[in-house]
């Protein structure tokens, strides 16, 4: 098995994994690819722990995007006009 530890905000979680084959049984010997595959299971289950990732089993392929509040979208560009009017430069 291969073994992750994940420290995030000064909380740690560790993951245990086994290595195993395309039927789910274990490798009595591995190979490094092997090996390789089963540290990057133990590491997203191990970011899975402290909530990463929830989305992509909630059936959301790409987390929706944030909205945009025009009024400040706005407003900022009110101030970047501004301050470049004063610099006499263009946006």
């Amino acid at each position: 098995y291969v073994s992750v530890s994940v420290t995030l905000r000064g909380r740690t979680e560790t993951e245990l994994f086994p290595v195993t084959d395309y039927n789910n049984k274990p490798i009595a010997k591995p190979d490094a690819s092997q090996i390789n595959n089963s540290v990057k299971r133990c590491f997203v289950k191990a970011l899975a722990l402290h909530g990463l990732g929830l989305h992509v089993y909630q059936g959301e392929d790409i987390p929706a995007p944030p909205k945009i509040d025009t009024k400040k979208l706005n407003m900022l560009e009110e101030i970047i006009n501004n301050f470049n009017g004063e610099m006499g430069e263009d946006m």
